[in-house]
């Protein structure tokens, strides 16, 4: 399906998802600058380590690890984590997953920290549209771009994010 889908041209959910993933990180980034610089680089050091646990912690139970097929290019870093045998993919995602609470959590924090901090010199435009934005990446975008990529990988038997989505989806979207 892999080689379909290149011959094919672009797998535009994957664009969609990779361009709101991007957007998010760089809108929290941007929204930690704004409250005070430092922060954005303590924000890009947890964006960093998160990701490389995530690819340590997880990757090496994927369907796509040995294929190197990953649509989110994790494969690339991911292969210098050895390949583990004895648990499956759904166990070490629902076990793993909290490592990347960290990414989601920071900006937001950080930013409504700063909104409410500037109150009583007024509202500050920038932090706002910079954590709207992460927001909306993040949170619809990103989201949106997942449900259909999962629906077609390779994983989706063995993952939690999909027997939950089934599970709360009427039977049409099954379909």
């Amino acid at each position: 399906m892999r080689d379909a889908q290149a011959r094919a041209g672009v797998h535009w959910p994957v664009v969609v998802e990779t361009v709101a993933l991007l957007t998010m990180y760089a809108a929290g980034l941007v929204a930690a600058w704004l409250v005070w610089a430092p922060l954005s680089l303590l924000y890009l050091v947890v964006i960093l380590v998160c990701n490389l646990l995530f690819m340590a912690l997880i990757c090496p139970y994927c369907l796509h690890f040995e294929a190197r097929t990953c649509h989110s290019g994790y494969h690339h870093v991911a292969k210098f984590f050895p390949r583990r045998e004895g648990r499956t993919f759904a166990r070490e995602f629902q076990r793993y997953v909290p490592v990347m609470y960290p990414v989601w959590a920071f900006a937001p924090l950080v930013g409504l920290y700063g909104l409410i901090r500037d109150l009583g010199s007024g509202l500050n435009w920038g932090l706002l549209l910079a954590l709207l934005l992460f927001c909306l990446s993040g949170f619809v975008a990103l989201p949106l771009a997942s449900r259909r990529i999962c629906a077609e990988c390779a994983n989706a038997a063995n993952c939690p994010r999909a027997r939950v989505r089934e599970a709360t989806q009427p039977r049409e979207f099954l379909d």
